[in-house]
Formats: C-alpha cells, structure tokens, sequence
C-alpha cells in the first residue's frame, strides 16, 4: 500500500496516455481523409471513362438509326478519329443475327472474326464495328446481337444488342463498359 501513498509518477504516465490517444486520432483522421482523396480520384477517373464510352453509345446509335454517308466516314476516317468495319456493320444494322453469314459477313470462316458474337473484353475491343478516338479515350463499339421485329403496319423495325468499351490511352485501368438495348423504329 506504500506504493499508492506517492503520486509522483502519476501525471507522466496520464500525459504519455493521452499523448498515445490524441497521436492515434491524428492518425485516424488523416487516414481517412488519404483514403477520401484517393477514392475522388478513382471516381473522378472513372466517370471520364463512363463519359466517354456515352458518347461512343451515342454515336452508335446515330450511326444504327441513320446511317454515315460516304462522305462522313471518308472525312472521319481522314481525319483519324472514326475507323469502321464498314461491310459487317451495314449487314448488322439491316438484318438479323441469323442471317449475317449468308449477306457477306463471314461470320462462319475462321479467318474473318469481324462478326463475333462474344461479349468478352477482348472480343469488343479486337473485333469492334466502330472504333473512335475521343480525347484521351479509345472507343469501341460492337453490334454484338440484332433482332427484327414487325409493327401492327407490317413494318420491320430493329433491336439492337450493343457493347461500347473505353479505354484510356494514359491508363489501360481506365475503363468503362456500357451494354444497352436500341430500338430502332421503321
């Protein structure tokens, strides 16, 4: 009990306490707010990536309810931008899954993959329809599934089943993969 009698120690041990505690709730905080910044970053990237792959969904969907003329795919084509599998992709936009084979796209020849149906990574980015450059972003789309449907006037309207993958040009963990339904009505 003499032990107790002297509080000597006492008020260094408390300060080395507290000193301990408040050192680990620094440590906490800055922690956490390390942690904030580097997943704003991992958002912020992400959501360019997302952007990007919209505008590819966009120009996409144009091109499968409108068309590109000649003359817009030979002025994108020179000027860098727009590369397009132009054949596969007029027999994708006007007929069904079933019938690209037979309307020149090779889709059953092992040396022509241009009409691959996969919807891996690799498949979309190697054997693309569209492929687009958009500032530090590379785009590419493909049809991957078509299928026809008849209105109550006998009309033939398409489904669209397509993937748009981007990919940064800075970072290849960059990415983004948008898949979407497009219905184009006659």
């Amino acid at each position: 009990m003499e032990i107790l009698k002297s509080n000597k120690g006492i008020a260094l041990i408390l300060a080395l306490i507290l000193g301990l505690v408040s050192i680990a709730f620094l440590a906490g905080i800055f922690l956490m707010i390390s942690t904030g910044a580097r997943m704003s970053g991992i958002e912020r990237s992400y959501t360019a990536a997302v952007e990007a792959a919209r505008g590819g969904a966009t120009l996409t969907c144009r091109y499968l309810r409108r068309g590109i003329t000649n003359s817009q795919l030979a002025k994108a084509a020179e000027e860098g931008w727009l590369t397009v599998d132009w054949d596969c992709l007029q027999v994708k936009r006007s007929k069904a899954t079933a019938e690209w084979a037979s309307w020149g796209c090779d889709c059953d020849e092992t040396d022509d993959t241009s009409c691959e149906t996969d919807d891996t990574l690799s498949s979309i980015k190697d054997y693309n329809d569209l492929e687009m450059t958009v500032g530090t972003y590379r785009l590419y789309s493909k049809v991957i599934d078509t299928k026809k449907f008849t209105t109550v006037t006998g009309e033939t309207g398409y489904i669209y089943t397509v993937h748009v993958l981007s990919e940064s040009t800075q970072d290849c963990n960059d990415k983004a993969w948008i898949t979407f339904l497009y219905r184009v009505e006659p």
